[in-house]
């Protein structure tokens, strides 16, 4: 880890989340461990659970610009690592197994959020792949670049909520689903998740594919 534990501890964790989305939520002394934002329960977007970590606010806004803005590497092992220790945590609490792959809900595929690829070329890389490569390393599985297209659209950061959603919509699809998707977990790892518009419509489509059950893992959360 390339964190000190005066730098960790200020690390902006993400406590009392929705169990679904990762919203944060109001903490209470007698919480559950499984908490569901109204959202979700009243509309259900598919996504079967979520590990979020952090919070989008300093240090970690600041890695995750460094690392999508000015192309500094060193933090997609970084972000990888401290997302990996979140996963981590989260299924060894849930199940006393002695490995990581011994837990049966834990996710068969990894598949980063993907980018146009003309978005690609002008960057250079994809910040999802970089911190996905990371946790898959982790959990010995692969991180499937493949399987989940994505077509060009507005960039995302400039549009509100509800033109996130209609701007998603018809922008991914999945190939081969019959054979890869059909009945597994699949883990969908980006760097942050705001509204959560990208990962529902990726989540729709692996569903329809045949997925059993989709879990989004990202760094962090906006409130």
């Amino acid at each position: 880890m390339d964190l000190c534990e005066f730098c960790h501890n200020r690390l902006p964790n993400n406590h009392s989340a929705c169990f679904r989305c990762a919203v944060p939520l109001a903490s209470t002394a007698f919480s559950e461990d499984r908490q569901i934002c109204g959202s979700c329960l009243s509309t259900p977007t598919g996504v079967d659970h979520s590990i979020i970590p952090f919070l989008y606010r300093p240090p970690i806004d600041y890695m995750i610009k460094r690392l999508k803005f000015s192309e500094q590497m060193a933090y997609s092992r970084l972000l990888g690592e401290l997302l990996a220790n979140a996963v981590q945590s989260h299924y060894a609490a849930d199940d006393q197994k002695s490995s990581i792959n011994e837990v049966n809900d834990f996710p068969s595929m990894i598949i980063p959020v993907p980018t146009h690829h003309t978005r690609l070329h002008v960057r250079g890389f994809n910040q999802a792949q970089v911190i996905a490569n990371t946790v898959a390393r982790r959990f010995n599985r692969k991180s499937n670049t493949q399987l989940v297209h994505k077509s060009a659209t507005m960039s995302q950061s400039k549009l509100s909520a509800a033109q996130r959603e209609i701007n998603m919509r018809r922008t991914f699809s999945v190939q081969d689903p019959a054979s890869v998707v059909k009945d597994a977990h699949v883990a969908i790892v980006d760097d942050v998740c705001t509204t959560g518009a990208t990962t529902r419509a990726i989540t729709r489509k692996l569903k329809s594919a045949g997925a059993a059950k989709v879990s989004v893992w990202a760094v962090a959360r906006t409130p």
